[in-house]
């Protein structure tokens, strides 16, 4: 077979929407050199555009620091990234970007001469795009096994990497959670890739975004000489933001063939590769908090509770609780907002993606998510800002809180009118037959677009005393009154008879007495 090269400075396969809105496959040339000329990272595979830009974010971070605020203001101004470092950097590692040639160079695979089950390269792609994790061991896979082309895997490589989800016999050990399945990735995102990639550019130093491990160097995967992983099944400590930023969860080595002239990849040989440490909680993308036990844990993407409902978390630049640990990345670009450098006329938006498991069985993967909440930098130039969300949350909750318990006993009165106590049997029948009508889902559904008004408006305001009056509004005009109408939907169904008629009559005083008290007078 004829040498197979594909090299991912010098041949494409960044997946890139431009400013025209034209759908591109780059190299990594074009888009560093060519950022302010692309709009952003676009593949229809969420989990694909954010490591794609933790893995642009490394080589940033390996040449341009910054140390320090000023290195990064005089990169910002400059609107571009130094073509002269790049290049001298992509010449002098030009051959650790190889996928093909030197079985010692191949980007982001180790071969291991133990290992000789082939897996299918499908079902990679496949676990990646569904969170279906358990089709890694389902041999009905093995009549559907489909070829990828070169591009795709390039972008499998980096995903599954940062993404893949544990369970199932490997060796040294089994196989545990890659970084990033656990907590949500918040990722600022402006009106061009520079913009972009420059929001989440944080300081890099000895101890900055944390501190580096004094006894290793921190370096990207790629430059190791030797690539020989850590096998012990407790784990390791990153080195620093660049081992991290570059961590190999996988031992992964691609079986190259060529069909029609075209390079395609069938199988892979696959194992457990590195894990980190239960305990580490330091990445400067996720938010965290601390739990009743003082224990460190990250935000994650629950079923039942939108994105959105986190944004005070995602946005708090500090908390006088100190139960809540905002993205690093929040603070950092704070200052830059608040002394006028990033301006705050451009429009941005806070980017989430995450993955939601079953809290029962982790590795069952409910769905994978990515999120987009418009914002206004004016929440990171004045906190007072993120207060008036925090009230505007806990409003909607409690009206939500209201909502439920009248329900509850409205539906109670319906079906149970004679029982003073119900039985657990009892209990799930009100519960059932309220959830038929799935009046919470429909609630924050609902909300979630006033939300977004909501943060539009309070943000265009700069006087105390009317932003009152614009949460006021909102609350007595929008929460209160979605929350009365949804009771309304229940009514028009038991109040058809008169047992249901009379139900609601005896219970409306409980939901219309909490309300007013909710309601801003």
């Amino acid at each position: 077979m004829a040498e197979i090269s594909f090299n991912l400075i010098y041949n494409p396969w960044i997946p890139c929407e431009l400013q025209d809105g034209t759908i591109k496959l780059l190299t990594i040339n074009d888009v560093l050199f060519n950022a302010n000329n692309i709009r952003q990272i676009s593949s229809d595979k969420p989990l694909t555009i954010i490591s794609i830009y933790r893995f642009l974010l490394a080589i940033l971070h390996r040449n341009f620091g910054p140390k320090n605020r000023n290195e990064w203001q005089k990169i910002y101004k400059s609107g571009k990234f130094d073509e002269e470092i790049l290049n001298s950097y992509f010449k002098k590692w030009s051959r650790k970007f190889e996928l093909f040639n030197e079985p010692e160079n191949r980007f982001y695979q180790i071969y291991d001469a133990n290992i000789t089950k082939k897996t299918p390269i499908s079902k990679l792609y496949h676990a990646i795009s569904t969170g279906n994790n358990p089709s890694l061991f389902n041999h009905s896979w093995d009549s559907q096994i489909t070829a990828l082309k070169i591009e795709e895997v390039a972008q499998l490589l980096l995903t599954f990497q940062n993404y893949a989800v544990g369970g199932g016999v490997s060796r040294p050990f089994n196989f545990s959670h890659a970084p990033l399945f656990s907590g949500l990735i918040i990722f600022l995102r402006g009106d061009n890739l520079f913009d972009s990639l420059m929001l989440n550019f944080i300081r890099y130093d000895n101890k900055h975004p944390f501190q580096k491990n004094e006894e290793s160097i921190d370096i990207p995967f790629w430059e190791r000489d030797e690539k020989k992983l850590y096998e012990n099944k407790i784990g390791r400590y990153p080195n620093g933001y660049l081992d991290y930023l570059t961590w190999q969860s996988r031992r992964m080595w691609l079986l190259p063939f060529e069909e029609n002239r075209e390079t395609l990849i069938k199988y892979v040989y696959l194992a457990q590769g590195e894990k980190i440490k239960s305990d580490w909680h330091y990445d400067p993308l996720k938010a965290y908090f601390i739990n009743d036990k003082n224990e460190i844990k990250p935000i994650k993407l629950l079923s039942d509770r939108q994105v959105w409902r986190e944004s005070e978390s995602l946005l708090r630049i500090t908390d006088v609780s100190g139960k809540k640990i905002p993205p690093k990345t929040i603070n950092w670009i704070s200052f830059f907002v608040q002394r006028g450098i990033v301006p705050i006329s451009k429009q941005y938006s806070l980017e989430i993606y995450g993955i939601c498991n079953d809290p029962k069985k982790a590795a069952k993967i409910i769905n994978w998510d990515k999120s987009y909440i418009p914002l206004s930098l004016k929440f990171l130039e004045d906190p007072t800002l993120v207060d008036n969300v925090r009230e505007f949350l806990e409003k909607s909750k409690k009206a939500e809180s209201i909502l439920n318990k009248t329900l509850f006993l409205l539906v109670k009165a319906y079906l149970f009118s004679q029982e003073s106590n119900l039985s657990p049997i009892q209990k799930n029948k009100v519960s059932d037959f309220i959830q038929n009508y799935q009046i919470s889902i429909r609630y924050w559904n609902q909300l979630e677009n006033y939300f977004y008004q909501f943060m539009d408006e309070i943000a265009k305001e700069s006087d105390f005393i009317k932003r009152q009056e614009i949460i006021k509004y909102w609350v007595n005009d929008k929460i209160v009154k979605l929350a009365i109408n949804l009771l309304n939907i229940i009514k028009q169904t038991i109040g058809k008879n008169p047992r249901g008629l009379k139900s609601f009559i005896q219970i409306k005083g409980y939901f219309f007495k909490n309300i007013q008290d909710l309601k801003q007078i």
